[in-house]
């Protein structure tokens, strides 16, 4: 996370250094949290804004959303670096989400295609092992 300097600011840098935030009181973790969660979720909003309208040719779209970045962040919230052990149930709701959110936006496409009904069915039978493998949280 080489910029995460320039969203955050001294007092939300203290959650990179364990040692500080165990310092804290919990009023002030609790104000911590809050102010990220705001902020994290204005900055999702913008990105998806962004990737939503045509206000930015294709071109731009490519270097902002880039295969790495993307797949860095898809890797984060997926716990597909950690141990097995260590991922939650979030990071299985995470993983849900996106590769059912795939295989739709797959299915859809496949059905324009001179294979569509197979390939419909192959992405059916995914559609089903990602629901029995992860649930829905209710």
């Amino acid at each position: 996370m080489p910029r995460t300097r320039e969203f955050l600011t001294d007092r939300e840098m203290v959650i990179t250094r364990p040692e500080e935030m165990k310092k804290l009181t919990p009023q002030q973790k609790r104000d911590i949290y809050r102010d990220l969660r705001n902020k994290s979720k204005k900055m999702i909003d913008a990105l998806t804004l962004i990737a939503e309208s045509k206000l930015l040719p294709e071109k731009q779209l490519r270097k902002i959303f880039t295969s790495e970045n993307v797949g860095n962040l898809v890797s984060a919230l997926t716990g597909e670096k950690n141990k097995m052990t260590d991922r939650t149930p979030w990071h299985d709701q995470m993983t849900r989400e996106i590769a059912i959110r795939s295989i739709e936006v797959c299915n859809v496409r496949a059905m324009h295609s001179k294979l569509g009904a197979i390939l419909g069915d192959v992405y059916n039978r995914a559609w089903l092992a990602v629901n029995a493998t992860i649930p829905k949280e209710k």
